[in-house]
């Protein structure tokens, strides 16, 4: 499998005019430059759900649960600390 992340577009350079593009296609290997906007968007597993679920189950509500689940998601997505209360 890879994992290796594939450019969203292209930031591409005319050494004749001295311009420069954005487009979806590399228009140059040597004059072009790969712009990286994002990653993939990471969603629960069955584990982050039970994760979630079982941290709110004594006195925890719904507002719990989803401050649970958005703390996950917030980990999974943007790479921050998960702040669990155990």
């Amino acid at each position: 499998m890879n994992n290796k992340q594939e450019p969203t577009a292209w930031v591409n350079w005319c050494a004749a005019t001295g311009k420069r593009s954005v487009s979806f296609e590399c228009e140059s290997e040597l004059a072009s430059q790969p712009l990286y906007l994002g990653r993939d968007w990471q969603g629960l597993t069955r584990e982050d759900m039970d994760i979630a679920f079982d941290d709110t189950q004594e006195g925890g509500g719904f507002y719990e649960f989803a401050e649970a689940i958005e703390a996950i998601l917030r980990r999974k997505n943007n790479g921050t600390k998960l702040d669990r209360k155990i």
